[in-house]
This record gives structure tokens, sequence and C-alpha cells, in this order.
């Protein structure tokens, strides 16, 4: 049996329990304070750097058929030219941080900023974090509207952001135990040296107060066909 039939009978047995889950809903609608601004559930997707999320996402997107709002779209969303959090980057950073012959911000040049500064990465996360929660209320007003009543927030920061948690039930975490597989995807993915992706991962909240912190915890340890599998595991065994 291949991968794409294998998620598509998982992602009917997830989609139909999570249908017919009162359990799941009432449970929300009394402990999610969100439901009452919102009238919906948005749940939360959580990882650290190079953990295969985008993975995860996707099954929530295409196979199961739930909207998915993806923080970092809307992260670099708030930081285009003109926008509120890029004026008050601009003026925190300087403009040495804009790409040559152009108005836009170097995002390379700013992570390498960040990632070697904790009070300049701090002030980062704080004041992008607020036009970001902004933007994720507007888009769960857009898919309230279009009568989806379960959301999924794919928010990389969640916890570091100070506003999300707040926002979100349950919290699925994804994670890799191993942490030399970790770098190695790093190393691969944006072709930096091993001490470069060390520092990017040390730059974040350790995945384990991520998993401490969170509802469900979804292991990335194997193969992609595995943690399919995985996360329909934990869901379901959530929400029953």
């Amino acid at each position: 049996m291949d991968l794409n039939t294998t998620q598509s009978q998982n992602s009917e047995n997830l989609q139909e329990t999570l249908q017919q889950s009162e359990q799941f809903f009432t449970y929300g609608r009394v402990f999610y304070p969100a439901y009452l601004v919102t009238l919906s559930i948005a749940t939360a997707l959580i990882w650290g750097i190079a953990m295969g999320k985008s993975q995860v996402s996707n099954y929530f997107s295409e196979k199961i058929r739930i909207p998915v709002i993806d923080c970092d779209v809307l992260a670099r969303k708030v930081v285009e030219p003109g926008q509120p959090a890029y004026i008050k980057i601009v003026k925190y950073f300087g403009k040495q941080i804009l790409l040559p012959d152009s108005d836009k911000i170097d995002r390379k040049m700013l992570g390498q900023i960040i990632f070697s500064n904790t009070k300049k990465r701090n002030w980062l996360t704080r004041t992008t974090g607020w036009y970001i929660f902004l933007e994720i209320l507007k888009e769960i007003w857009k898919n309230i509207r279009n009568k989806h009543q379960l959301i999924m927030i794919d928010a990389p920061i969640l916890f570091e952001s100070k506003y999300l948690e707040y926002m979100c039930y349950p919290i699925c975490c994804v994670y890799i135990s191993d942490e030399d597989k970790q770098v190695k995807r790093l190393m691969e993915r944006d072709g930096i040296s091993d001490e470069e992706a060390l520092k990017k991962i040390r730059s974040q909240m350790p995945i384990q107060k991520k998993m401490a912190k969170s509802d469900i915890l979804v292991s990335n340890d194997g193969t992609p066909e595995q943690l399919i599998k995985n996360l329909n595991k934990q869901l379901i065994e959530f929400v029953m």
C-alpha cells in the first residue's frame, strides 16, 4: 500500500472521528477561552526548527480538509514595506538590514543578527508577535464566515508570542528526539554549517519545554508514513 493510499484512509478515519467527537468540541467550548470570541476551535501545531512540520500541516489542509493558518506566511506579510511592524524594525535595527537597491528587509541578515543576540531576538518576537496575532484573528474570522468549526494554526513560536497560547486548544507538538538528526536536516535545508545550525536551534525554546506545555505529542523520528500514523493515533486517542 503506497503512502497516498495510507494517508487517504487515515485522514478519512480521523476526519470522521473529529466530526463525531462531541467530547472534543464540548471540552473545547467550556475550557477554551477563545471559543467565546470566535465560536470555533483553533488547534495549534508547533515544532522545533527542521522537525518536519510541513508534512503534518499539509496533511491537515489537503487530506483532512481543515483550514491551516500559516504563521510563517503571516510573519512575512507583517514585515512588508509600509507595515507598522516594518517601520518599527527598520527604526530599531537601522537601514543596513534592507536589501541593496530595495526597501525590503534582508531576512537572512536579520536572522544572523537575532540568532546571536537574545535581547534583539526577544524584541523582534514581541514586536512582530502582536501584528501576527491580529492577522491570525482576521484569518479565523474569515474561516468562521466559511463555517469552519475546526481551524489549525501553524505556529512555530506559539509559547514565545504570549498571545496565541490562549487562543488554541489542543496544542499539538511535532518533535524529533535525536538532535543530531535535527542538525543534519537543518544543514541540508538551509545550506549552513553544523555550528550555524546549532546556533539556530539553541536560539529557540527547547523542544522539551514545548512538549511539556503541549496537549498532544507526535514523534517524527521515523519515516513519513510513521509520522502520519503517529499523528492519527495521538489525535484519535486525545479526542475519544
